[in-house]
């Protein structure tokens, strides 16, 4: 009984070692994986800085600068997340304000030859912390701050891009309006 089992293991063994391959779903498949390949070199994965000018209320400005990452296909969907920082431009003395927030971006890349419009809206979500300095005392504080708005960018040779948003921050329980316009360099 042991020689019949040995030998019908021997024989099942070398059945699965000599046996010639199943080759009818190959080529499907090989044309799944091209496509998925084709499809991912397609869509660019970029690194990008930006340095911009946001006003609040036509009344205070602030420096930003921010990087990131972003993914656009061409003629497809464009999604970016990164991080900002903002200082008060134009402070008077004694006044210090900052802020730190995270944003992110879904729009729309609408591609010709060497140029691309996208449209897009986004939101934020981040801190403003501010220092106020008197001959008698200091005050300081940190308030969560959102924002939402709508925006787009003009971008030239997958390189250089000029944006704009509009939308409302709200910070202090208050809603205010806010604007930005910016340069984007991606690499």
């Amino acid at each position: 009984m042991k020689k019949t089992i040995l030998a019908l293991s021997i024989v099942l063994a070398s059945s699965s070692v000599f046996a010639k391959p199943d080759t009818r779903n190959q080529s499907s498949q090989v044309k799944e994986v091209s496509q998925v390949e084709e499809k991912a070199e397609s869509a660019e994965r970029e690194i990008y800085l930006t340095v911009s000018n946001i006003e609040i209320e036509d009344s205070v400005e602030y420096l930003t600068f921010g990087v990131g990452g972003q993914s656009i296909e061409k003629n497809a969907l464009y999604t970016q997340i990164g991080g900002q920082f903002s200082t008060l431009s134009d402070a008077p003395s004694g006044i210090s304000e900052k802020i730190i927030n995270l944003e992110t971006k879904i729009g729309y890349s609408f591609n010709g030859e060497d140029v691309a419009f996208i449209p897009y809206v986004g939101a934020s979500v981040g801190v403003l912390m501010y220092e106020i300095e008197s001959r008698n005392s200091t005050v300081s504080d940190t308030e969560f701050l959102t924002r939402l708005f709508v925006g787009a960018e003009f971008r030239v040779a997958d390189t250089v891009g000029i944006y704009f948003n509009t939308g409302v921050v709200t910070v202090f329980d208050t809603n205010l309006d806010f604007s930005e316009i910016g340069l984007k360099v991606s690499f």
